[in-house]
């Protein structure tokens, strides 16, 4: 490859090959031409992590160069997208941060750097309405919750979970919380990732202090779920919110590497954080 100038074809990544290729297609089949092509016509490759803020969405954008800060917290704060149903099923109350918090899909995108601010919230708005099918709309109704009640919870697994093979039981305690509010947590979600969020400052930890402090984002001080999403959350969370494992856990406990330790009881949580401060 490298003695036919071929090997600066060859990209990492995942490529559907055959056995009946050759070397220069085999070598050639290893490349993204379709972003080469979309790049070539000016438009700029952008990769929204799964999980990100509103607030680091909009960060995304200004370091590619596209749009401004001021017209894209107006944009999603005040201008009308019209044909979304689950916009309009939208209720936001005082003290959410952004209005369209959650519905900001992350994926891949690739935009022109002049285009505009509500052009560009149009598309992610577009990709979430794809990604939400009707069977999930179903379960929301026979589920007793709102839409936006879902994306809020989903947004909640996917900052608590380091890794997704946690997404399902993670979702199973707090659906396990609010669907037993006279359990020993009483309704109580506890979720140090809502107080975050909450916070005014963006320090990237929460103290017990802060906890404390009451808010429309705390889940320590207020039963239930926050007033809205703390992130954007991927179509995984959304669906382990909408169908959690079968667990009767209700509390869990990070250790050093991320994983978490589950329990049903107080008794028992009490002991897993004694070991996971040990594992640390």
């Amino acid at each position: 490859g490298t003695f036919l100038h071929y090997n600066r074809y060859v990209e990492p990544g995942t490529y559907k090959l055959n056995s009946d290729m050759d070397f220069r297609a085999l070598i050639t089949n290893m490349h993204d031409w379709e972003t080469d092509a979309k790049e070539a016509q000016g438009l700029i490759k952008v990769t929204i992590p799964e999980g990100y803020t509103t607030d680091e969405i909009i960060d995304l954008f200004l370091e590619n160069g596209i749009g401004t800060r001021e017209k894209f917290v107006d944009a999603i704060q005040n201008y009308d997208f019209e044909g979304y149903w689950f916009l309009d099923e939208l209720e936001t109350k005082e003290g959410r941060r952004y209005r369209l918090d959650g519905y900001l899909y992350p994926d891949t995108y690739y935009f022109y750097t002049t285009a505009s601010e509500v052009s560009i919230i149009y598309k992610l708005l577009d990709r979430f309405d794809e990604i939400f099918p009707d069977a999930y709309k179903d379960a929301v109704k026979e589920r007793g919750f709102t839409v936006d009640e879902v994306v809020t919870l989903a947004s909640m697994v996917q900052k608590e979970a380091k890794y997704e093979s946690e997404f399902g039981w993670i979702s199973s305690v707090f659906n396990n919380r609010l669907s037993h509010p006279n359990y020993e947590t009483q309704g109580y979600l506890n979720s140090d990732a809502t107080t975050l969020y909450g916070l005014d400052d963006d320090k990237g930890f929460v103290t017990g202090e802060d906890n404390e402090k009451d808010g429309p984002y705390n889940t320590y001080t207020r039963k239930g779920l926050p007033i809205g999403p703390i992130a954007n959350p991927s179509y995984s969370a959304i669906t382990w919110a909408l169908y959690p494992a079968e667990t009767d856990y209700y509390y869990f406990v990070a250790k050093k590497d991320g994983y978490n330790l589950f329990a049903k009881t107080a008794a028992e949580h009490a002991k897993n954080k004694v070991a996971a401060l040990n594992d640390q």
